[in-house]
């Protein structure tokens, strides 16, 4: 009697599970299939997606290029800085490549347009507003180029030539017209200046009355 061999028999089993899966997959909808067949051949690794994200144009600030990039911390209230205005602002001034501090000031007043700040400086202040906090970096060709800048006090050298720098920035007020001026010249001396003024106005007057009262008194 002939007796079936294992081969047979699992070559006759797969025959068979192929007949019955075709049979089901006859009746079963045809987005059932599609996602049966999708299921089969998709990738067992999804793709990721490698393009990089746009880089911050603060981070990717460009030393050779002829632009400022400011990344702004607090935007501050009121009407924006322009042309004309005079500012007083609080910073702290360093090179860029090696960080090393070359400057700061707890309350400076410029006129923008005056010319008292580096190109990039003034940049940066523009359409800023009371409040304002911000860093800014500056390339070599908007702040002292070449040139570099000594120090007012100690004549060395503490910009090099070429160097770009950075600072942070606080705006501490802006003011314009009669107030900007006097803001410009400084309040305290300003008061000082009418004192002295006034009193050189009335010196005849007290001198006279000074004359009267020793006068009045017995010899």
């Amino acid at each position: 009697k002939y007796l079936p061999t294992a081969t047979t028999i699992m070559k006759t089993s797969f025959v068979s599970l192929l007949a019955l899966l075709s049979s089901v997959s006859a009746f079963a909808p045809a987005s059932t299939q599609q996602r049966a067949f999708q299921s089969l051949s998709a990738s067992p690794l999804e793709e990721v997606d490698t393009t990089d994200a746009p880089l911050d144009p603060f981070d990717a600030f460009d030393t050779n290029a002829e632009e400022i990039a400011i990344r702004e911390n607090v935007a501050g209230t009121g009407e924006p800085v322009a042309d004309g205005d005079v500012v007083t602002v609080k910073y702290e001034s360093r090179l860029f490549e090696s960080q090393v501090k070359f400057g700061s000031t707890d309350a400076l007043a410029v006129k923008l347009g005056d010319g008292q700040l580096v190109k990039g400086f003034e940049q940066a202040l523009t359409g800023k507003k009371v409040g304002s906090e911000f860093t800014v970096r500056i390339p070599s060709k908007l702040a002292w180029g070449n040139r570099g800048k000594e120090s007012q006090m100690t004549g060395r050298m503490v910009v090099p030539p070429g160097s770009n720098i950075e600072f942070d920035v606080e705006v501490l007020g802006v003011s314009n017209g009669f107030m900007g001026e006097l803001e410009m010249f400084g309040k305290e001396r300003a008061l000082g200046l009418a004192g002295c003024l006034l009193l050189s106005a009335t010196a005849p007057q007290i001198e006279k009355f000074v004359d009267a009262a020793l006068k009045a008194v017995p010899p």
